[in-house]
């Protein structure tokens, strides 16, 4: 019952997110697959993000397939930003676009399919308003992240489970810099194993 429970996606706390991953991240390949890595692959991207949204109401029947559905295109408006982040930005218009988002969250649209879109919007006009700043830990955990935000949430369950009453400065200070540096080292063992696509590279 529990294994049936987990594939279903009806009792994984929070790990919802490892499988429905792996689902974006399989799709992406077959895209890359199919398109290359010119325009036409954002726009597959693209197409397919919008067409899971709008058909996720009858993607209910597994819970890791509705998330998938849900969510993808947040890994689109990612990955197609990664790729061109590079090219200069026009930040009077990315400011013009996060002011719009704003007024239109205001309005509180009921439509799922609605509000995921002005999210979308909102989340890569603050990229683009983002400074470019940057120093060598902080471009070592940008290379890492997607390893630390894999490895790092299922060590949160040994802190829970084993020490549930401490402090909560220590509880902090175990999860996000004891266990966020050991989720950092696994990452980058992983990529030194020729394992990357366990942490999508």
């Amino acid at each position: 019952m529990v294994a049936r429970d987990f594939l279903w996606g009806s009792d994984n706390g929070h790990l919802w997110f490892l499988p429905t991953l792996f689902l974006m991240l399989m799709l992406s390949l077959a895209l890359v697959k199919l398109c290359g890595t010119n325009v036409r692959l954002d726009i597959a991207m693209a197409v397919c993000a919008v067409g899971l949204l709008l058909t996720r109401r009858w993607l209910g029947w597994n819970t890791y397939v509705s998330q998938f559905a849900a969510y993808y295109v947040f890994f689109v408006i990612g990955f197609v930003y990664h790729r061109y982040e590079p090219q200069p930005a026009n930040t009077m218009a990315a400011a013009a676009v996060v002011l719009a988002g704003c007024v239109a969250v205001s309005w509180s649209p009921r439509s799922f399919f609605a509000a995921t879109l002005i999210s979308a919007v909102a989340v890569l006009a603050v990229y683009t308003l983002a400074p470019r700043r940057s120093c060598a830990p902080m471009r070592l955990i940008s290379k890492d992240s997607m390893g630390i935000y894999l490895f790092h949430s299922p060590m949160l369950y040994i802190s829970f489970t084993y020490w549930p009453g401490i402090s909560p400065a220590l509880m902090i200070l175990i999860n996000f810099i004891g266990f966020g540096t050991v989720a950092l080292v696994l990452t980058e063992l992983m990529r030194h194993a020729r394992c990357g696509i366990v942490i999508g590279e």
